[in-house]
């Protein structure tokens, strides 16, 4: 994972940043936000790294299309800073998608979750077979486009929100995984980074997770917690299906499924070594670890499905789309640029720039 920022930039990044907010500030800048909301943006109240183009403008993200499936090409460190403006904008709930190999299996055949995909405020190249598919010339696509930049993985984005709630007062909620898990995840971030706000944490029994109940509970839960960003662990495509059904009524600012993200920061799950994360090897760490449940994903689905897509894209053969999406909406035009990856816009292209 790389680093946010390194020891010996953060003095001077950090005044430079409380600087930049100030003069923000003393001269607000309503900006064009999602599909057809204005915002008020105010940056001085959370003094982290933000890139805007120009300072406080919200930004519009390039993209590339991966599969028939748009993702925003942002590094880790502009979606740590996309996210901290989501929450400063605060008045509409927001969820970001973390797309893998897996997820693009899924998006071919589920409807529901590829309208999910559709109206994220980002989607993510969670998975490294997502970025090497975006590097190949794709013959389905109009124009050229530029590949994605690099990894964005939902459980490292996890620890880089710890980072940002430590430095800022992000207040964190972690619902889901494992009994226990998300509590004991939490205890692990406060131990690295004490002044991380978990406002929360809630693993919710499978038993009775579906009953109205249940699900009045967890909406008190969390209302009563106020988080600003809300992490889900109930798996894929549950968890993201749970967070489009409920996000309305839980207001929170921003919703994220993060997968098994708890029982790996809790070490109930060992995550891959580095060097396995490195030549995007994670799955097969996985697969050694729990075969029996995992081998139809990685082994049947997954690998035949890679090579699939990597042959539809070199020989232009459209991808497949579930019939309840229109394909026009499936596949849009490369070099597309939206805003948070949901709006396409037909003003001139803004590149998010450094501060």
């Amino acid at each position: 994972m790389r680093s946010f920022l390194t020891d010996k930039q953060e003095p001077m990044r950090e005044s430079k940043l409380i600087s930049s907010f100030t003069s923000v500030r003393k001269s607000e800048t309503v900006a064009e936000y999602g599909t057809n909301s204005a915002v008020r943006v105010s940056p001085a109240t959370t003094p982290f790294p933000t890139k805007t183009a120009p300072v406080g403008m919200l930004p519009i993200t390039p993209t590339a299309t991966v599969g028939g499936v748009i993702f925003n090409n942002v590094t880790m460190e502009e979606t740590v800073s996309l996210i901290l403006l989501m929450v400063q904008k605060g008045d509409s709930a927001q969820h970001i998608v973390t797309g893998n190999l897996d997820h693009l299996f899924m998006l071919q055949r589920d409807a529901s979750l590829r309208r999910i995909y559709e109206t994220a405020a980002l989607a993510l190249p969670d998975g490294a077979p997502i970025v090497w598919l975006s590097r190949l010339k794709d013959r389905t696509l109009a124009a050229k486009q530029e590949p994605l930049q690099e990894r964005v993985a939902g459980s490292d984005l996890f620890w880089e929100l710890a980072r940002a709630s430590h430095k800022t007062g992000l207040r964190l909620f972690f619902l889901g995984g494992l009994p226990s898990a998300a509590e004991a995840a939490a205890k692990v971030v406060l131990s690295r980074y004490p002044k991380a706000q978990i406002c929360g944490t809630y693993c919710p029994p499978f038993e009775t997770f579906a009953t109205e109940g249940e699900r009045a509970k967890i909406g008190n839960l969390i209302r009563d917690a106020a988080p600003d960003v809300l992490l889900v662990g109930l798996g894929a495509p549950k968890q993201e299906k749970w967070i489009m059904a409920n996000k309305e009524r839980l207001g929170v600012p921003v919703s994220i499924g993060v997968g098994g993200t708890f029982e790996m920061a809790a070490g109930v799950v060992r995550r891959a070594p580095r060097s396995f994360q490195k030549f995007g090897m994670e799955w097969a760490y996985r697969l050694l670890q729990d075969p029996s449940r995992l081998w139809r994903r990685y082994l049947r689905d997954d690998l035949p499905f890679l090579a699939q897509t990597a042959g539809r894209m070199v020989l232009g053969l459209s991808h497949p789309v579930p019939s309840a999406v229109p394909v026009s909406a499936s596949a849009p035009a490369s070099g597309t640029e939206t805003t948070f990856g949901s709006a396409l816009l037909s003003a001139s292209p803004k590149v998010i720039t450094e501060l």
